[in-house]
């Protein structure tokens, strides 16, 4: 069996993932009603996709022994908690999602692999500082609203590729630079922080900058 698609239905109990098929590429479990804690580190090899969103699953997660084939990672929407270690992710890993849980601590985005493109950790309990200056250069979409970050934001360097930036809703603080923001960003979103100070961009940009419920923002266009 290489793909198990369940989406969307009535299970429930546990989960043991340790002993799948060792050709599964894909493991669809989205949207169940499964609960308890989940192993990561005995995942088949050639496992590509694996979907467990929306479900209750708890504990704590390790992400440092993923297949190394794996591409798509689901975990959103449960109520896992701890911290998270980013720094070991596989090299093929395009698109990561762990929303709207409990992880709290620290996260370092300085190692990401370089294949993401989407990256969606909002709404959990994430705090510290972050750094955006070493981001994989084909990011599209960096999600990290709704936590407790704190600290200043560097988006002097920000991918070329990047789309959306979602930072809304945390502690940021202090003066930001927005004039050397990707061409290709779309969303700018740093609403509900403590930012300040002096804001200025060229003319010709339509992106949507969305400063909303900051502090003493002085805003000049060229």
């Amino acid at each position: 069996m290489k793909r198990l698609h369940l989406l969307e239905n009535a299970l429930s109990g546990t989960l043991n993932l340790d002993d799948l098929p060792s050709l599964m590429e894909c493991l669809i479990l989205s949207k169940n009603t499964f609960t308890g804690g989940i192993s990561l580190e005995r995942l088949p090899k050639s496992l590509q996709e694996l979907w467990l969103d929306e479900n209750q699953l708890n504990g704590t997660i390790c992400l440092t022994s993923l297949p190394r084939t794996l591409r798509n990672l689901f975990i959103s929407r449960n109520t896992f908690e701890g911290s998270l270690n980013l720094t070991e992710l596989p090299e093929s890993l395009e698109d990561l999602r762990f929303s709207d849980n409990m992880f709290s601590g620290e996260i370092d985005l300085r190692h990401l692999p370089e294949e993401l493109f989407t990256l969606d950790g909002s709404n959990n309990r994430l705090s510290g500082s972050i750094c955006l200056m070493s981001l994989p250069p084909g990011l599209e979409s960096l999600d990290m609203d709704q936590n407790a970050f704190v600290g200043s934001l560097n988006l002097t360097c920000l991918p070329k590729s990047l789309e959306q930036l979602w930072l809304e809703n945390n502690s940021f603080s202090g003066k930001v630079d927005v004039s050397q923001l990707p061409d290709r960003l779309e969303v700018l979103g740093v609403r509900n922080n403590r930012i300040c100070g002096f804001l200025g961009w060229s003319n010709h940009r339509e992106n949507d900058i969305l400063f909303d419920a900051n502090r003493d923002i002085t805003v000049e266009r060229p």
